[in-house]
């Protein structure tokens, strides 16, 4: 555009200037994401898991099956839906300041459902067993369950959370570091075994909202960290051994595995928002699965540094003392790396999100698989001599104890459980559960 180079001056001296000027539109977003695992293809033994987990924090026993449980992972609420079935909350502000009881939450979640267009029979049917289950005192503040990162909160109010994950992040977060027991029971030829299983969430897991990349002070403006916990199987029995040349063989099994891991991160890297004729938008999400440590040690003694198992025999008809057996673990795991995640999002779809990646940087590993690490010290104690005696006693705890137990404990606990929590050995899910975008802002 050409104009005078000033109303008077140029009108006087006959100058003229050429004036340009540009725009760009950005479009504002924010994205929501846990650790967790999609529901798709959840099987009977991890739907067991979660009864155990909830059972063990409500108070009482819970009894939901697959399709109740990926009916509530199937489920959105948002955070204004929230709010509006709120008595204690009339702002998004509010609601994260809240401070309600674990069966206020469930309630209020309950009602936000049979309040959306999501609701059916069989969604209502598990929001009421699960309230109906909870005879527990613990309280919950929300912002400990969801973190909200925007500039101002009412920026997330139509953020949607999976109800699902709502559900168990809230759990966790208002259990504290209190153990949960989960049951067990496993099974070998002749014998039945005194297995149990505790969880100690150190930290518990978090939601997060909010908008992508780093602050002022090279800081994530949306992180989170992943559940750091303790998992330990006690294993306390005595079961029959076949041992050549062993009359009435016995093993005493004192051993505890103990699994350590360590937070997992998280961050919004960036968010690509879809163009003018273009839905797709991308989201990048940084991630770093936390270390784990696995231990064998003994049930009556954490702080040894082996497991036990005592073998005896029948010698003239008395039991005799026949061997020790200390069993470490040879297990090197390796330190995961960090990677990026890239999700594309469909926001003209609503049924594009949640979407879950796997964040797999160091060699995967399944509890059940791990009796080929074990090492094993026979220490005979000389009540029996035989030849190649050590060899045969360690052969035969390997093959008929230490391998169907630990397949077991793996299959039926300790690899679902991991799998629900969204965690494994060197690798994480990070589920990602919303993403909004403003419309266009000028910027000059």
């Amino acid at each position: 555009m050409e104009l005078p180079a000033s109303f008077f001056a140029g009108g006087i001296l006959g100058r003229s200037i050429h004036l340009s000027a540009s725009a760009v539109a950005e479009r504002q977003g924010i994205a929501g994401f846990v650790a967790g695992s999609s529901m798709v293809g959840l099987s009977n033994q991890q739907a067991a898991i979660l009864n155990a987990l909830l059972g063990g924090i409500l108070g009482s026993p819970v009894n939901l099956n697959v399709m109740s449980y990926q009916g509530l992972a199937a489920a959105n609420v948002t955070l204004a839906e929230l709010v509006e079935v709120s008595t204690a909350a009339a702002s998004t502000k509010e609601l994260l300041n809240s401070h309600l009881s674990l069966n206020e939450w469930l309630n209020l979640y309950a009602d936000a459902v049979n309040a959306s267009d999501a609701v059916d029979v069989g969604l209502t049917a598990a929001m009421q067993s699960l309230v109906a289950a909870n005879i527990s005192d613990l309280t919950v503040l929300f912002s400990d369950v969801v973190a909200v990162t925007t500039d101002t909160p009412e920026a997330a109010a139509q953020a949607s959370v999976n109800l699902f994950d709502l559900i168990m992040t809230t759990a966790f977060v208002a259990n504290g570091n209190h153990f949960i027991n989960l049951p067990l029971a496993v099974n070998l030829p002749g014998n039945l075994l005194n297995v149990s299983t505790q969880l100690n969430l150190i930290d518990p897991p978090k939601m997060v909202i909010g908008p992508p990349g780093m602050n002022a002070e090279g800081q994530w403006r949306t992180y989170m960290e992943t559940a750091q916990f303790d998992l330990t199987t006690l294993i306390q029995s005595t079961v029959d051994l076949n041992v050549a040349g062993l009359a009435g063989a016995r093993a005493e099994i004192d051993l505890a595995l103990k699994l350590e891991m360590a937070q997992g991160e998280a961050w919004l890297k960036s968010l690509q928002c879809a163009g003018v004729n273009n839905n797709q938008t991308r989201v990048t999400i940084g991630a770093q699965p936390g270390t784990a440590m696995l231990n064998l040690t003994r049930a009556t003694n954490p702080h040894a540094a082996t497991g036990n198992i005592s073998v005896s025999a029948v010698v003239l008809f008395l039991p005799v003392p026949v061997a020790n057996v200390g069993l470490g673990l040879n297990l090197p795991l390796q330190n995961p790396s960090y990677t990026d995640l890239e999700y594309q999002v469909n926001l003209a779809d609503p049924d594009d999100l949640p979407q879950t990646q796997h964040a797999n940087t160091a060699p995967g590993l399944a509890i059940s698989n791990i009796s080929n690490a074990i090492e094993l010290d026979v220490t005979l104690l000389g009540a029996i001599s035989l030849p190649l005696l050590d060899q045969l006693i360690a052969q035969a705890l390997l093959n008929q104890v230490l391998t169907p137990l630990l397949s077991q404990v793996g299959t039926a606990a300790i690899d679902p459980l991991l799998a629900v929590l969204g965690l494994e050995i060197g690798s994480m899910h990070v589920h990602l559960t919303t993403v909004e975008v403003d419309r266009p802002d000028l910027q000059i």
